[in-house]
């Protein structure tokens, strides 16, 4: 094979790979707020929604009581917090104090995540948020 055809097989090669690596960043994110417009495998306490605010590599995330933030991540399509995170302490009832729980819970394993237009869906092994940017 001659030099301009190996070129022509590496260009290729290296736009497949490009194209299967185009996936979601933190840039893809950064100064939006994300409110979910339907969560399902879950059931979330009556009137509340869950609400993420991305601001660079930071995010705070509300689920119906307290906020929390922290780090974040994302690797291969996996949204993921990443270090220590903080969270306002509001005393809420038990039912909101669990949603707060689950939903951080789920940020700490890590969620996968994919962005089309204005809708960011998150998925876990048996919960699917979607979520539309304000």
């Amino acid at each position: 094979m001659r030099v301009g055809s190996w070129v022509a097989v590496v260009a290729v090669a290296v736009g497949l790979t490009s194209a299967c690596d185009s996936g979601l960043s933190a840039d893809d994110l950064d100064g939006t707020t994300y409110t979910s417009t339907s969560v399902s495998g879950r059931d979330l306490v009556e009137e509340t929604a869950i609400t993420l605010v991305f601001d660079g590599d930071r995010v705070s995330t509300n689920a119906g009581c307290n906020t929390s933030g922290g780090r974040y991540e994302i690797d291969g399509g996996t949204l993921r917090a990443a270090g220590e995170w903080a969270s306002t302490t509001i005393g809420c009832p038990d039912d909101l104090a669990a949603q707060d729980d689950w939903l951080q819970g789920m940020l700490e394993d890590g969620v996968g995540a994919e962005l089309d237009d204005h809708t960011l869906t998150l998925t876990s092994d048996d919960v699917t948020i979607d979520m539309t940017a304000e």
